[in-house]
């Protein structure tokens, strides 16, 4: 079991070391809230690197212009 704010990767290591598919989330007194997936890891190490690779092309054109201007100076 994993407690509601335990991180994603603590979860994630423990299904990939217990070799099991999801996990039951548990509030206190033993209280059942949830279940943490293997898809539910997957939507968020999508949606981590959809962000990084969004923020790679908005950085992308500046990192050329500051490149070029260098490069300019010599």
């Amino acid at each position: 079991t994993v407690a509601p704010d335990e991180s994603i990767r603590h979860a994630a290591d423990l299904m990939l070391i217990r070799k099991i598919g999801c996990l039951p989330v548990v509030a206190d007194a033993g209280r059942l809230v949830g279940v943490l997936s293997e898809t539910d890891c997957l939507r968020v190490l999508t949606a981590l690197l959809a962000c990084r690779e969004s923020a790679a092309v908005v950085a992308g054109p500046a990192v050329d212009a500051k490149r070029n201007v260098e490069h300019a100076r010599g």
